[in-house]
């Protein structure tokens, strides 16, 4: 009996290895990293704290593209420059007749001798034309042309019943320079408004210079036609935005000027050349 209490006892008795671990923190595993109790944790290596720094900027988004078509040929403000090869049509000068004072007296008219034609016979020449586009659709220009046409003359009825002549007198020196609105078509417009059609209409001075500028004749034409401009690709960016194509044809009306009778002349004109959009 006394034996199986002394068991009892020691059972109950706490042990060496009970007591060390209820005073000592237990040993971290394999593997882990012991901190001290009241202390943070490091931070894992290879990261940065976050406390105390500024966050990372954000990249800035590129600069948006310009608009497509925001500065193509044509468009309000813009400008345009043209050079023109021009074929010009021949134009009736009229007609007058050569008389005579008659010897005798009270016997009616003047004596007529002969019968005169004339007309500017058709020759090339070149323009100039520097336009504004006041918006898409209406346009300003003004142009300056040169021309030599040949004056030929028709004899007729002679009253000796001489066989009529024709033959080529001087060469005028035109000179033109005049004011147009153009309206451009934006619905007949093709390949994708790089081709484009439109009509105008204008005044403008005329001179005529003689040969030997011994006589000078001055007037108005006035002018209506139409034609197309074709650009090839435009450049997205730089001073010269475009180069192409123009094509046109006008009727002409003269009034004053050069002219056997006096009356106004009338003829056309067919133009073609490049053209450079800024």
């Amino acid at each position: 009996m006394t034996a199986a209490l002394a068991a009892a006892l020691l059972a109950a008795w706490p042990g060496p290895v009970q007591a060390a671990s209820q005073g000592t923190p237990a040993e971290p595993a394999v593997g882990q990293v012991s901190t001290p109790q009241g202390t943070k944790a490091p931070a894992p290596q290879g990261t940065k704290p976050t406390q105390g720094t500024k966050p990372a900027q954000p990249a800035k988004p590129p600069a948006p593209p310009p608009k497509p078509g925001s500065r193509e040929p044509g468009r309000a403000g813009s400008f345009e420059v043209s050079a023109q090869a021009l074929w010009l049509g021949a134009a009736s000068l009229g007609a007058r007749n050569a008389t005579l004072t008659p010897n005798q007296s009270g016997s009616g008219g003047r004596y007529t001798l002969f019968n005169s034609s004339g007309e500017l016979a058709a020759s090339p020449g070149f323009a100039a034309t520097v336009g504004y586009h006041l918006t898409r659709t209406l346009a300003v220009e003004g142009e300056f042309s040169y021309a030599r046409p040949p004056v030929r003359v028709t004899v007729s009825g002679d009253v000796e019943n001489a066989e009529g002549v024709s033959f080529d007198g001087e060469n005028l020196a035109q000179y033109v320079v005049e004011g147009s609105f153009v309206a451009h078509i934006r619905r007949l417009s093709f390949s994708r408004g790089r081709g484009r059609t439109f009509v105008s209409a204008g005044v403008g001075y005329r001179r005529e210079v003689h040969d030997g500028n011994l006589t000078i004749d001055t007037g108005q034409v006035y002018h209506a036609g139409g034609g197309l401009k074709y650009f090839f690709k435009p450049r997205a960016r730089g001073f010269l935005r475009a180069f192409g194509i123009r094509a046109e044809a006008r009727v002409l009306f003269g009034v004053g000027g050069f002219s056997f009778d006096g009356e106004n002349t009338q003829t056309f004109s067919a133009r073609g050349g490049a053209i450079v959009a800024f």
